[in-house]
């Protein structure tokens, strides 16, 4: 994949490709759980995701440690647990082209 490169990323633009990110991972290979979380594997360090994105270590953690501490997600090296679909859907502009509707 294309990493997405600006100087001027702001903190919502994060948030929303986070969000796209994390999405698109959850379209591909998201498995239900019993109560009603969506886990995703993740096989990249933190550090390879932030180079995907086209954003800094440190603004992913942010945005990592913001996410989880709204209950949106929980995650550990091995997997991200999507705890608030909804909610990460709204930081993302995936909704309005089209790919989920809510």
């Amino acid at each position: 994949a294309t990493a997405i490169r600006s100087k001027n990323i702001t903190a919502k633009d994060s948030k929303k490709i986070f969000s796209s990110y994390i999405i698109s991972l959850l379209m591909d290979r998201g498995i239900m759980k019993e109560d009603d979380s969506i886990v995703v594997n993740n096989d990249l360090t933190n550090e390879e995701i932030a180079n995907l994105l086209g954003v800094s270590r440190e603004t992913l953690s942010r945005v990592f440690n913001h996410a989880k501490k709204e209950g949106i997600i929980d995650y550990n090296r091995r997997e991200i647990k999507i705890l608030d679909l909804y909610r990460l859907v709204k930081f993302s502009d995936w909704f309005i082209k089209g790919g989920l509707h809510m």
